[in-house]
């Protein structure tokens, strides 16, 4: 029992301490424009949960977010942007939301997710972060997808319970979204403990 209480304890300190970073990293980048650059630090923390500590992590984050601040924003802004214009129509034009401007936005989420979890494994440039969005999207397009839909339910608990959305918000998806996809990508990306050595 005491070595699952040590590591459990241990993930939550890890998880709360990658969240406030996270919502730390987004305001500096003054909201828009670090938001998917954070998202990025957040995914490559939460990926390497067991190999160093809250402090390691959050240093490590932090260089993170600066070394693909542009990376990140040329690659996922205008997935973005794309995902939230279809869904701006879609209030707009409901006669198009089902077929057209709603399975648009899911899939153009979905693929900047692809390039997020791209970008917090790999190093290169936007070019480089879309095409492995690419393959990763189109080796387990479902593992990208599902974890789209569980948007609007954390925006629920986020504004229902403010002090989780605070120290879990962020940091718990990711935990889920990096687990749920290197089981996926195994094959296509290198492992976190490949990309350390």
């Amino acid at each position: 029992m005491g070595p699952f209480v040590f590591s459990l304890t241990t993930r939550v300190w890890q998880l709360a301490a990658i969240n406030l970073v996270a919502l730390g990293l987004m305001a500096f980048g003054l909201g828009l424009l670090g938001a998917a650059p954070a998202l990025a630090a957040t995914l490559w923390a939460a990926g390497r949960t067991d190999d160093l500590t809250a402090g390691q992590l959050s240093r490590g984050m932090w260089r993170e977010y600066r070394a693909e601040f542009v990376t990140a924003n040329l690659a996922v802004l205008p997935l973005a942007l794309v995902a939230l214009g279809s869904l701006a129509l879609a209030l707009v034009l409901p006669m198009l939301a089902l077929i057209v401007l709603l399975p648009l936005a899911w899939i153009a989420a979905g693929y900047a997710l692809a390039a997020l979890f791209a970008i917090s494994r790999l190093s290169g440039t936007a070019t480089d972060a879309l095409a492995n969005a690419r393959t990763g999207f189109s080796q387990a397009p479902m593992s990208h997808l599902i974890p789209v839909l569980a948007v609007p339910l954390v925006i629920w608990i986020a504004s229902r319970q403010p002090l989780v959305a605070l120290y879990f918000g962020l940091s718990a998806p990711c935990f889920f979204i990096n687990t749920l996809l290197a089981g996926a990508l195994a094959s296509a990306m290198p492992s976190q403990r490949e990309i350390l050595q």
